[in-house]
């Protein structure tokens, strides 16, 4: 993925240094889908397999958030790196690989002031409340990994990574 590719607004010279958090929402997302439009590219079905019941636009939102801090140039290093990998990164190993590949750049940092107990709780509170109710519900939580895990079992899911975590979802011993 070239940063030009990722968004116009910025001048040329700039354009590799770009912070995603830096950019407006409606950007953001953009950036997100050609990211999610090269994975599907070089993984195929195996990319989608790992998504089947989630949220796209929550997906979105997620990845976004967890990818702020880095640059287009770092996104796209990162990117390049998939075409080494044999299976499809889900976000902490797509994070891991865009600190892998950093240039020169400083992840932005979230502040490290610790909270209170009142506030703490406060923002736990927040969190619950925004949060929608098929995630609050246990057995809705966990559909993803029986779905992974029949996928397995038919031969139509090839992530071993994803299985194992699967598995671990379910309280399942390993495999």
């Amino acid at each position: 993925m070239e940063t030009q590719d990722l968004t116009n607004s910025q001048q040329p010279q700039q354009r590799s240094q770009v912070v995603v958090r830096e950019l407006s929402t409606t950007q953001q997302g953009a950036w997100i889908e050609k990211l999610f439009s090269r994975l599907l590219t070089i993984y195929g079905d195996r990319f989608t397999t790992l998504w089947t019941h989630s949220s796209a636009a929550e997906m979105k939102i997620v990845w976004a958030d967890a990818l702020g801090g880095f640059s287009g140039e770092t996104l796209s290093l990162a990117l390049k790196a998939c075409y080494k990998e044999p299976y499809c990164p889900n976000l902490p190993q797509f994070v891991l690989l865009c600190r892998q590949n950093m240039q020169g750049q400083t992840p932005i940092k979230a502040d490290e002031t610790p909270l209170s107990k009142d506030q703490a709780a406060k923002i736990l509170k927040e969190a619950q409340a925004r949060m929608p109710e098929r995630l609050s519900d246990k057995v809705a939580s966990t559909n993803w990994a029986k779905n992974i895990i029949d996928l397995w079992d038919k031969k139509q899911y090839d992530c071993d990574y994803g299985y194992r975590l699967a598995r671990e979802a379910l309280g399942m011993k390993a495999a």
